[in-house]
């Protein structure tokens, strides 16, 4: 009936992506049909008018505090779109599975340059939303995404070997320079089981998720840091986008330096960096100390590629992505946390000098945990 197993895993996954919209339409959507007409009118009222859509309310109520009105509005729109993101997930997921399978998508893969290139476009978002409206620029968007975005994506290649690339004779494997011989990569695949027994990775995983949760609300809060530095709300916003400018350069050169020096050192300066720039933000007056605080994170950005470069180095490829996704746990609960511990700082003492000071501090912390996380040694340990 099948002319291959990849042919019926695709009929399964359509079946079960068929049911699954099914049930989701019947259950959520259609039930939601009387009110689509009430929230087309609050979608097309003119600017400032609309106070609330799909039950999600601007709060106007000037008493609140900023953490007050960030826990309210979160818990409002995780309710709102808690059972539809977790559909999409769903649809994602299965679709990778059973539709696309790894055997199947040999020009696909995951990471590059996409954070760097994401945060370019915050000032050209900000100064489109003053002129056009945030309706237009959000149609644009999407038509630049399908224009430009998903045709770029399929030159993305999944492995080196997809595309005739042998790393065990390339270069750098047959001769490693002297440089790296504290740290040499692993010559074999860990299991998971024998990395979560090593103190490298655990290391490893301290320091990224001090290093991502302290950056997560550096972003979060950039464009309001600047303002208190004393620059406007648009300036603050071109500050953002150049940090994440002058970033593209610095991971394509950090990340070539990781073939000749140990990575961790690299990730070690980097955080060492971004501290002494958060400080300097922090402790230095006048506004021109936001450009070698942009240099500085800019630098620590691109120290950052080399974060799962180490893992990869260290604990080999077999299980690189079940690694990386233990990280991903802990550093997701920092990158939730770092923003609302910021906005709960700002609200008891007025402004950004202790939260910034604590934040370089991270910075500090996660820069001596890697300059730590040498490689495991290479004796096997017993399941």
């Amino acid at each position: 009936m099948f002319r291959s197993d990849l042919s019926r895993k695709r009929v399964i996954g359509l079946l079960l992506l068929a049911a699954l919209l099914a049930l989701f339409l019947w259950f959520n959507r259609i039930p939601k049909l009387d009110t689509v007409q009430q929230d087309l009118v609050q979608a097309t009222a003119p600017l400032g008018e609309a106070q609330c859509f799909q039950g999600l309310c601007i709060d106007g109520n000037p008493e609140s505090s900023l953490l007050e009105r960030w826990w309210r509005f979160s818990l409002t729109y995780l309710r709102l779109v808690a059972l539809g993101m977790t559909f999409a997930f769903l649809m994602a997921g299965l679709t990778e599975a059973f539709l696309f399978p790894p055997e199947s998508r040999p020009r696909w893969g995951r990471r590059g340059l996409k954070g760097s290139l994401q945060g370019l476009l915050v000032p050209v978002v900000s100064r489109g939303v003053a002129a056009l409206g945030w309706r237009e620029v959000i149609l644009y968007t999407g038509i630049f995404v399908a224009v430009v975005v998903i045709p770029l994506s399929l030159l993305i290649r999944r492995s080196p070997e997809s595309v005739g690339i042998n790393l065990a004779e390339s270069v750098e494997a047959a001769a490693p320079p002297p440089s790296c011989s504290a740290a040499p990569p692993s010559r074999r695949d860990y299991s998971v089981r024998e990395a979560l027994r090593t103190p490298a990775y655990w290391l490893i995983l301290l320091a990224s998720a001090l290093r991502i949760s302290v950056t997560s609300g550096i972003l979060v809060h950039g464009i309001p840091i600047m303002v208190w530095k004393g620059a406007s709300e648009q300036a603050g916003a071109d500050f953002v986008g150049l940090l994440f400018f002058v970033s593209i350069p610095a991971r394509f050169l950090l990340g070539m330096s990781g073939v000749r020096l140990p990575g961790r050192w690299i990730l070690a300066a980097g955080m060492a960096v971004g501290a002494a720039s958060v400080l300097a933000l922090d402790y230095v007056p006048g506004l021109w100390v936001v450009y070698p605080f942009v240099v500085g994170i800019a630098i620590l950005e691109g120290a950052a590629v080399q974060n799962w470069v180490v893992v990869g180095d260290y604990f080999g490829r077999r299980n690189f992505a079940t690694l990386t996704g233990v990280i991903s746990v802990f550093y997701s609960a920092g990158m939730m946390l770092s923003p609302l511990f910021l906005g709960w700082l700002f609200d008891r003492t007025g402004g950004y000098t202790l939260a910034l000071l604590t934040l370089a501090l991270l910075y500090a912390a996660s820069a001596l945990l890697f300059a730590a996380a040498r490689a495991p040694g290479q004796l096997r340990i017993s399941n």
